[in-house]
C-alpha cells in the first residue's frame, strides 16, 4: 500500500491513505513515517473511530496478501463505502469487481495505485458501487435477513 502511496501521490498530492489497525508490520515503515500522505495508526481501532474512518472517506483500500474473509468489507458495505481490495482468499466472493469496488492482483502496487487513481477520479463510479452496494447487501440476496433464511433452509432439510 506504501508504495502504491508513493505512486499515487506523485500525481495527485491531496490524496491521503490512513493504515489503521494493531498488526505486525512486515514493512519498513521508517521511510514513510514523515510523509503527508500517509499516516499509520498500528494500534486497536475502537468502534467509534473505525465508524469515523469510514464514514469520512471515499472509499477504503484493503491491500491483503493473504486472507480468507475481512470484516472491514463488511463494515464499509455497511456504510455503504466501496472497496479496492487485493483479490485473495474470500475477498473476491465479498466485492464484486467493478459492481462494489475493484479487485487487483496482490503484491502489485502500480495496478493497485492505478485502482485508486481511477475511483477517485471518478465520483460517478463511486456513486455506481456505493448504488450496488445498496441494492445488493441492503436489499438483495446478500442482506442479512436473506442469509438467515438460506440457513434456516439448510437445517430444515
Amino acid at each position: 500500500l506504501c508504495k502504491a502511496m508513493e505512486l499515487v501521490h506523485q500525481r495527485f498530492p491531496e490524496i491521503r491513505c490512513i493504515i489503521a489497525g494493531k498488526g505486525k508490520l512486515y514493512f519498513d515503515y521508517s521511510t514513510y513515517k514523515d510523509v503527508n500522505y500517509i499516516k499509520l495508526e498500528n494500534r486497536f481501532i475502537f468502534v467509534d473511530e473505525l465508524v469515523s474512518l469510514i464514514s469520512n472517506s471515499q472509499f477504503v483500500v484493503c491491500p491483503y496478501k493473504d486472507a480468507t474473509q475481512s470484516g472491514v468489507v463488511s463494515s464499509c458495505f455497511a456504510f455503504v463505502k466501496p472497496v479496492v481490495a487485493t483479490n485473495v482468499g474470500g475477498l473476491g466472493e465479498s466485492i464484486i469487481d467493478d459492481v462494489t469496488g475493484k479487485l487487483v492482483n496482490r503484491n502489485d502496487p502500480s495496478e493497485l495505485a492505478e485502482a485508486i487513481i481511477q475511483l477517485y477520479l471518478s465520483p460517478d463510479k463511486i456513486k455506481e458501487y456505493s448504488q450496488n452496494i445498496k441494492k445488493i447487501f441492503w436489499k438483495g440476496d446478500r442482506q442479512w435477513s436473506a442469509i438467515v433464511n438460506k440457513y434456516l433452509l439448510i437445517y430444515l432439510d
